[in-house]
C-alpha cells in the first residue's frame, strides 16, 4: 500500500473529527517519521506492513475520540514541548493566557529570587514555562496526582528548568510552608462534578484533573481561604477559570484580596482572575476561645477541621495566646494529626518548637483513647462473630507504632473474659511463644481464643511467620481443649480475619 492509499483509508475512518483529511495527515507524519513535504513527495511510495499497521492502530485511537496530543504523546505550550499521557490534562492555548501575565507581572517585582508556587501543577506545563522565561525564579509545583508529577518532572527534565516538586491533596490539609511565595497560580479542576459526564471533549482525560466539586468552585474556596498561609504580604495570586466563573471567583476571592482583575482569554472568554493579598486583618481574640468552645458544645468535634480541633486541645497548655497558626504548623511539620499523635514527648519538644507541657497533653491523646474504649468494652461482649471482633481488635491498637500481639480469651459462650498483651517488638518482628499463649488461656479459663496483631505498614496480609505462629498456637490450644477461633490482623483502621481468608488450618 502507498503513502496516499493508507491516507485515504484512514481519513474514511476519522468522519468524526472536523478535518479528517488533516488529522489523517498528521497520524501519518507521526507513524511513518516523515514531515508534510516528505509526504506530499513520496505520496506513492509503498509503505512496509510494519509502519501500516502502527498508522492504523493511530487511525483507530483517533476515531475512538482518543486525542491526538495523547497518540503523539507531547504537546506544545508557550514554544516549549511537554510530554502528555493519560495521567495529565493536555495543556492547551487558553493557558498561556495565564502563564503571559504571570510573567508581565514578574517583570516588575524586584529581588534576587521570586517564589512562585503552581497549586495542582498537571503536566507542569505552567510552573516549568514560568521557570523558563522567569530567570530569577525558584518554583515549587504541587498536586495530588504521583504519576502526574512524574510526568512534570520528565518536562522539567526535558526543558532543562530546575524547579521542585511535592505530592499534597491541597483539599485535606491547610496549603502552609516555612517560607512563603510572592506569586501563586492554579489551574485547578473546575467542572461541576454534574456536568463531567457530559464532557465528550474531555472524557479520554483524567477526571481527577477536571472535577471541581458540586460547582467547580471547591479550589478556588481552598486555596483563597489558605493563601494567608502560603503568600507573603501583597503576594498575588493567578487563576485560570472555566469561561463562566469569572463573577464567582472574583466574589470568593473578594474576601482576602484586593485589586482583583477578570482577564479574557482572545475569544472574549474570562479566563483568568487574578489579586493582590490585602494585609492580614488584626483579629481580637477576645472571646474566641469562648466561641470555639461553644462551637464544640453545640456541634462536636465532627464539624472541626483537624487543626481546629488541635487549636481547641492547645487552649489548655498554651494560656493567652493565638495558637490557631500553631496548630496548622505542628500538623504540618509532623505530617498529619495522627502522626502528631503519635510522636514521642522528645521529638515534640525538639521538632515542634513547644513545651514539654503541651507535648505532653498531645501525646497523652492516643492513649487516653484507648482508656476509654478499653472502658467501653469492659461489661462482656460476644466476640463470636468476625465483624465485632475484629473491630475490638482495631482498638487495641489505637495509636500503635510498633507490632503487638494480643491473647483474647473467651468464655464458652464466646463472650469476653479477658484481653493480655502478650509481647510488644519493633516495628516490624514481635516474638510470640504458644506456651505464653496457652499460659494465659489456661489462668483464665478460656474456652475459646482469638489471638490479634497489628502490622504498622498497614497490610492486612498474613506473613509465613504469621500462619506458622497460628499453626503452632492452635495445635498448643487443641491438645488442652481449647479452640482457637481466630487470628485477626489489624492495620491502620483496617482488619482481616486470618479464618475468612483461608491462612488458618481448617481444624483450627
Amino acid at each position: 500500500m502507498t503513502v496516499l492509499d493508507a491516507i485515504v483509508e484512514i481519513k474514511d475512518k476519522l468522519n468524526n473529527t472536523d478535518n479528517p483529511l488533516r488529522e489523517a495527515r498528521l497520524l501519518a507524519e507521526l507513524a511513518f517519521g516523515m514531515s508534510k513535504t516528505d509526504i506530499l513527495l513520496n505520496a506513492d511510495m509503498e509503505i512496509s506492513q510494519e509502519m501500516l499497521s502502527l498508522y492504523r492502530s493511530f487511525g483507530n485511537r483517533r476515531a475512538n475520540g482518543e486525542p491526538f496530543a495523547y497518540i503523539s504523546g507531547e504537546k506544545e505550550f508557550m514554544g516549549l514541548s511537554f510530554k502528555v499521557n493519560k495521567n495529565v490534562l493536555i495543556p492547551r492555548p487558553d493557558t498561556e493566557i495565564l502563564v503571559e501575565n504571570v510573567v508581565k507581572y514578574a517583570e516588575n517585582l524586584v529581588g534576587n529570587n521570586i517564589n512562585i508556587i503552581d497549586l495542582c501543577c498537571g503536566s507542569g506545563c505552567i510552573g516549568i514555562s514560568l521557570g523558563k522565561i522567569i530567570k530569577n525564579s525558584k518554583l515549587l509545583l504541587v498536586d495530588v496526582s504521583e504519576k502526574a508529577i512524574e510526568v512534570a518532572q520528565e518536562n522539567a527534565e526535558k526543558n532543562r528548568v530546575k524547579v521542585a516538586f511535592e505530592k499534597r491533596d491541597i483539599l485535606k490539609a491547610p496549603i502552609v510552608y516555612k517560607k512563603k511565595f510572592h506569586i501563586a497560580v492554579s489551574n485547578p479542576p473546575y467542572i461541576k462534578t454534574g456536568e463531567m459526564k457530559n464532557l465528550e471533549v474531555y472524557k479520554s482525560e483524567p477526571a481527577l484533573a477536571l472535577d471541581g466539586g458540586e460547582d467547580g468552585l471547591e479550589f478556588y474556596r481552598k486555596i483563597v481561604k489558605d493563601s494567608y498561609l502560603f503568600l507573603e504580604k501583597d503576594g498575588r495570586l493567578f487563576f485560570e477559570i472555566g469561561y463562566d466563573q469569572g463573577k464567582a471567583v472574583k466574589k470568593i476571592m473578594s474576601e482576602n484580596f484586593s485589586n482583583i482583575k477578570i482577564i479574557k482569554d482572545l475569544a472574549g472568554n474570562d479566563r483568568v482572575v487574578t489579586g493582590v493579598l490585602k494585609s492580614k486583618p488584626v483579629h481580637s481574640h477576645s472571646g474566641h476561645r469562648d466561641r470555639v468552645k461553644q462551637r464544640y458544645i453545640e456541634e462536636g468535634l465532627d464539624a472541626f477541621e483537624p487543626y481546629q480541633a488541635l487549636e481547641m486541645l492547645l487552649f489548655y497548655a498554651i494560656p493567652r495566646q493565638d495558637v490557631n497558626q500553631k496548630a496548622h504548623d505542628l500538623i504540618e511539620r509532623f505530617g498529619g494529626i495522627s502522626a502528631l499523635f503519635e510522636t514521642s514527648v522528645h521529638d515534640l519538644v525538639k521538632y515542634g518548637d513547644i513545651s514539654e507541657n503541651t507535648a505532653v497533653l498531645i501525646s497523652m491523646i492516643p492513649s487516653m483513647a484507648k482508656l476509654y474504649l478499653k472502658d467501653r468494652w469492659k461489661e462482656k461482649v460476644i466476640l463470636g462473630n468476625t465483624f465485632i471482633a475484629g473491630n475490638y481488635a482495631i482498638n487495641l491498637f489505637l495509636g500503635a507504632t510498633y507490632e503487638a500481639f494480643y491473647v483474647i480469651c473467651l468464655d464458652g459462650a464466646k463472650g469476653l473474659i479477658k484481653c493480655e498483651k502478650l509481647a510488644e517488638g519493633t516495628i516490624n518482628e514481635t516474638p510470640v511463644y504458644p506456651r505464653l499463649v496457652v499460659e494465659t488461656a489456661l489462668r483464665n479459663k478460656a474456652s475459646y481464643v482469638i489471638l490479634a496483631h497489628n502490622h504498622p505498614s498497614g497490610s492486612l496480609k498474613a506473613s509465613w511467620n504469621d500462619i506458622e505462629i497460628t499453626e503452632k498456637v492452635g495445635e498448643a490450644l487443641n491438645n488442652i481443649d481449647i479452640t482457637l477461633l481466630d487470628h485477626i490482623i489489624v492495620g491502620g483502621e483496617s482488619f482481616s480475619s486470618m479464618k475468612n481468608t483461608g491462612s488458618m488450618k481448617e481444624k483450627l
